[in-house]
């Protein structure tokens, strides 16, 4: 189910996207942001379009990790546990916004907050558990629009 779309735009000549990433790592402590902006040039004086998305991401290991950054691959590495018993437990907090209303097109806008719980069993699997809730919705015409929605969410991974 999405909540929010723009649907198939027509009369595309083309688009750009530009993106912006930052993170920063002390210890046990991470954040991160991301910041996407989307142009869509569209033919025949139908109206370019200008969609955005961000979020921003906290988390701390309570078990006194820390995130690793390969900065020759550009991006975080696996986990190592301290304690092997244990495994490492990290919490995490994120928000993000998403709007995709311009012009005529009323793709909508939503605001997330998610809590989150990863467990690093070892160094190659992990299992997490997500709570998501949406603070707003803003879709008119949807079923949706204005609701509050709760989402949870788990997974486990194993990475080779």
């Amino acid at each position: 189910m999405r909540l929010i779309d723009t649907g198939n735009l027509t009369k595309v000549d083309d688009f750009q996207t530009l993106g912006l990433e930052a993170a920063a790592i002390t210890g046990p402590f991470s954040v991160q942001a991301e910041y996407l902006a989307t142009t869509v040039n569209r033919e025949d004086n139908a109206g370019d379009l200008d969609f955005d998305a961000w979020y921003i991401y906290g988390s701390w290991f309570i078990t006194g990790e820390s995130r690793v950054y390969k900065s020759k691959d550009a991006v975080f590495d696996r986990v190592n546990p301290l304690d092997k018993d244990l495994g490492a437990w990290e919490v995490a907090l994120r928000f993000s916004n998403a709007d995709l209303t311009d012009g005529n097109v009323i793709g909508g806008e939503q605001d997330n907050l998610t809590l989150g719980v990863n467990w690093y069993a070892t160094n190659n699997i992990r299992f997490s558990a997500n709570y998501l809730h949406l603070l707003d919705l803003d879709r008119p015409g949807s079923v949706y629009d204005d609701q509050e929605l709760d989402t949870l969410l788990f997974r486990a991974q194993i990475d080779f």
